[in-house]
This record gives structure tokens, C-alpha cells and sequence, in this order.
């Protein structure tokens, strides 16, 4: 039926045309007419079936504009990337280094695992070498102790002695507490053999027992006996004599002694100077109520806690000497002077009450202060010290209740 409609349309069609004469039959020019529009038909029904592809291809062009002018324009997602950095302390990264990490990461993506753990232990060595020193010194700066200058009790199976030396300007003497764990030298070898025993150049001392004098100690009867050789001669100075008795009664304290005796001479009344023996002997003194600073001789030299030796008439009056340093005898002030501090005296316990200062940041200065404040309470007869601090803690300190005096200062340890 549909094949009849069309040849009486066609039929119309040819009849409406003008007249054109062609001795072509009705057949032939109905076979050519029918393929020319079969010709027309077909691009049609391709452009049916494919009729999605140009709008997808359209799609995906404005898709892959729109990713390159986001990739290459810099987004504000909080309105000003200056702000950020300054907020947040880190650098932003610009295009061009954006650019570069992704041609990297591209050559790296193109590396084998071989090539990567090379390059890695090649071109990062140095820079993990730095990471782990940075780390091992913050490591070893945390971990480092602070220093300790006092002996807190005595220990068991250990020979513990008072020696005492000089700074280098003669004014002062340093007590040094001598641990030995061996205990089984004789005690008369620490005081006739001192510097076999202490590195006086480490310690930046000298020392004050001049030559020519050996002692006897006899712990028995609680006697020192001095010796004094043929040709000893006593050292000029004129701080020399005191210094010398100051030195004698500090190492010989622990015995419980009021005097050293001279060995047998034809003239001890003569060997030493200003000093005059009485009855061959040299009297010691109390060698007490003294403040205490620190010597140092040289910035690489350990510090030492020394008596400071003045007419204190209280613990209070020598908290305050300890204020001030004395550079022309290598002394440094172990009270700060921006501090504010009362002392009160109760019984055989001290109280020491301090306001804020910066000093209290530094573990090893509050030490420092502390272990001088202890010793020189003991220097005035005082049993502990009751610090009232704005701190709990520092090092081994605990504030909260009364801290005992030490026993020794300036420890050196032997066979460690």
C-alpha cells in the first residue's frame, strides 16, 4: 500500500512539472528517480543514529577548558593567601614551583623501585646525616643533667675527703670534696699526694700547701701532725698567712681539731712567717658564717662554690654579698639582684622566701643559687633550709619540704 501512495505522489509530482519530452521510458526514469531519493534517505537515518556524538564532543572541550583554567589560575578559597601565610607561618608554594614538583613526581612515578632506593640513600643522605644531628643534640640537650656542687650524704664503702685548693689570684680558697670508692689508701696519701689526685689545670686552681710540708694524720686520736722539711721556705704574699690557715682549717675540719701540730724543728717560730706557732702549733680557725660564690678561671672550666669570708652577722647579710660578682677574681654573683628575698631564722632551720625572677627559668642558675645558700647556712650552723620558692622543683630539688645541709662541696669522683 505504501508503494502505491508513492508512485501516485510521484505520478502528481511528474504531472505538475512542465512538459519536457525524453524518449525515456516510464520505467527507466522511475528506477533512477527511486535511487536518488533512497541516496537521500540514508544520511538521515546516519545522523539519527549518531546524533549524540557532536553534543558529547562539545561537553567534554568545555569540561577540559574549564580543568586548565582552574589548574592555571590561582583559587581564593579564603579570600587573601597572604593572610594564610601569615597565619599559619608556612610559605606558599608559587605556580611555577607547583609546575617543577609535578615534573618531578612524574619522573619519579617513571623510576623503578631500584632506582628510587638509590636516589634515596644518594641524594638524601646529607640531609637525613642533619635531621638526626639536629635530633641527637635537642636529645642530648634535654638529657643533659644539671650540675651539682655539694655532696648530699655519705655513702657506704667510699673514703670521703676535705681537701682545698686556690684560684689563681691567691684570695680565696676552694674546698674540694675527694670521693675515692676504692677506701683502701691511706688517708695521709689524698693530703701529701694531692695532685695526684686532681688535674689542678682542669679545675683552673692552684694549689696552697707549699712544698716542703708532708702531714700525719692520726684519726684516732683525732692529731694532725705537720712536717716541714730542711729547706722549706714559707711563700712570700701578704694574703699568703691566712689564706694558709683557711686552708688547714678547712681540710682538717672533719677531725674535729683546734690545731695542727709542727713536727720537731729548732725553729718553727720563724719557718712561717707571720703565723707564730704557739706551743709548736698552728691554731685553726672556725673558718665560719661565710657566703659562697662561684669560680670559674675560663668559660671552658668547671664552676666551683667558694667561701666568701666577711663580717656577715647574719645568713641574710651574706645572701647579700652573694649578689655581687667579682670579675678581677673570676667570681660570679649566685643571688640575682632583680630578686626580692626574706630570711628567717628558726631554731636550727632557715627559711628562705623568694619572688618571681627570671632566674627560676634556668635549671641550672636556681641550682646554682640553692647549693650556694645551702652551704652557707651550714657555714652559720644551721641544720636545713626551708626553701619558699616560686617553683616546686629544680634538678633534684623538691621546694616543698626542708633540704637538708650537704655533707661536702665540690666533689671530684675517683675510680668511676
Amino acid at each position: 500500500m505504501s508503494h502505491n501512495k508513492e508512485e501516485e505522489k510521484l505520478k502528481t509530482l511528474l504531472n505538475s512539472m512542465p512538459r519536457i519530452e525524453d524518449e525515456q521510458s516510464k520505467d527507466e526514469l522511475y528506477a533512477k528517480i527511486s535511487s536518488r531519493v533512497e541516496q537521500k534517505e540514508r544520511p538521515s537515518i546516519k545522523r539519527r543514529r549518531f546524533s549524540w556524538v557532536f553534543p558529547s564532543l562539545g561537553t567534554i572541550g568545555v569540561i577540559t577548558l574549564f580543568v586548565l583554567i582552574f589548574q592555571n589560575s590561582p583559587i581564593n578559597f579564603n579570600g587573601n593567601y597572604e593572610s594564610l601565610e601569615e597565619s599559619s607561618g608556612y610559605d606558599m608554594a608559587s605556580d611555577e614551583d607547583r609546575e617543577s614538583t609535578e615534573e618531578d613526581r612524574e619522573g619519579t612515578d617513571g623510576d623503578t623501585a631500584e632506582n628510587k632506593i638509590n636516589s634515596f640513600g644518594e641524594e638524601s643522605e646529607p640531609e637525613m646525616d642533619a635531621i638526626e644531628e639536629s635530633a641527637e643534640g635537642e636529645i642530648s640537650m634535654a638529657d643533659v643533667a644539671p650540675n651539682s656542687h655539694i655532696v648530699t650524704a655519705t655513702r657506704p664503702n667510699t673514703t670521703m675527703v676535705q681537701l682545698a685548693v686556690t684560684e689563681t689570684n691567691i684570695q680565696n680558697v676552694i674546698p674540694i670534696t675527694l670521693i675515692d670508692g676504692d677506701g683502701n689508701r691511706d688517708v695521709n696519701e689524698y693530703y701529701n699526694e694531692l695532685e695526684s689526685f686532681i688535674d689542678l689545670s682542669e679545675l683552673g686552681v692552684k694549689s696552697i700547701i707549699p712544698e716542703g710540708l708532708t702531714f700525719d694524720i692520726d684519726e684516732s686520736e683525732n692529731q694532725v701532725t705537720m712536717h716541714v722539711s730542711e729547706d722549706f721556705k714559707f711563700p712570700d704574699g701578704s694574703s699568703y698567712p691566712n689564706i694558709f690557715v683557711n686552708a688547714l682549717s678547712i681540710m682538717f675540719q672533719p677531725f674535729e681539731i683546734d690545731a695542727v701540730s709542727i713536727g720537731s724543728t729548732d725553729n718553727s717560730e720563724s719557718l712561717f712567717g707571720p703565723i707564730v706557732p704557739n706551743d709548736d702549733q698552728i691554731q685553726l680557725n672556725d673558718f665560719a658564717n661565710n657566703g659562697y660564690k662561684l669560680y670559674q678561671s675560663s668559660e671552658k672550666l668547671s664552676e666551683l662554690l667558694v667561701p666568701i669570708q666577711g663580717d656577715f652577722a647574719s645568713l641574710e647579710e651574706a645572701m647579700i654579698e652573694m649578689q655581687t660578682s667579682e670579675p678581677e677574681f673570676n667570681l660570679k654573683a649566685t643571688v640575682p639582684t632583680d630578686i626580692s628575698f626574706t630570711v628567717e631564722e628558726n631554731d636550727n632551720t632557715v627559711i628562705v622566701t623568694m619572688d618571681e625572677s627570671e632566674i627560676f627559668g634556668d635549671p641550672q642558675q636556681t641550682i646554682n643559687m640553692v647549693e650556694a645558700i645551702l652551704m652557707t647556712a651550714k657555714s652559720f650552723g644551721f641544720v636545713e633550709v626551708q626553701f619558699q620558692l616560686p617553683i616546686l622543683t629544680a634538678g633534684p630539688y623538691l621546694f616543698d619540704n626542708p633540704i637538708p645541709i650537704p655533707v661536702g662541696v665540690n666533689p671530684i669522683e675517683l675510680n668511676n
